[in-house]
């Protein structure tokens, strides 16, 4: 670590005596840019501009409107940058798996599955539709007892319901 100490040290110093030289000296400043200019330099990358977040279309509201295949053929008109920035800001992928991904196809699945998931999430604690063969006219009844919690449990048929259907 002492090493370390001292090689800094020595460094600065040589790097203030050349900059006191080169001010003093311009023969010697012109020679040192020369060499120092030959030194590579890392090339810088170029950021690709963000999307405004309210530039970035509303998913749910397009399935809503659209429904599950026209959101489908919707997704894949989107450009790659803007179906990037709809699943960031959306937190469609919190595990970043797609940060690797440059096929449009994957983040145009992605963006869908997780839109119709988000949107259905909670449907199946939802009663079923009237007329969608899911509710066939059978409701559950509990009796509770005065001195017992469940008294007895029958099930019987809903006469209105079945005329529905």
């Amino acid at each position: 670590m002492q090493d370390i100490k001292k090689l800094t040290t020595v460094l600065r110093s040589l790097v203030n005596l050349l900059e006191d030289e080169a001010g003093n000296n311009p023969q010697f400043a012109a020679k040192l840019d020369a060499v120092l200019n030959g030194i590579p330099t890392r090339p810088r990358k170029t950021r690709q501009p963000r999307l405004d977040p309210s530039a970035v279309p509303d998913v749910f509201a397009e399935l809503a409107a659209k429904g599950k295949d026209e959101f489908r053929f919707w997704l894949r008109s989107l450009d790659l940058p803007t179906l990037k920035a709809i699943i960031l800001l959306n937190g469609f992928d919190p595990g970043k798996t797609s940060t690797r991904w440059k096929d449009p196809d994957k983040f145009v699945g992605l963006a869908f599955e997780q839109a119709l998931g988000r949107a259905t999430r909670g449907s199946a604690f939802l009663r079923p539709k009237a007329g969608s063969g899911g509710d066939k006219g059978i409701d559950l009844v509990v009796h509770h007892g005065p001195d017992q919690p469940i008294h007895c449990v029958q099930v019987k048929s809903n006469p209105q319901k079945k005329s529905q259907e």
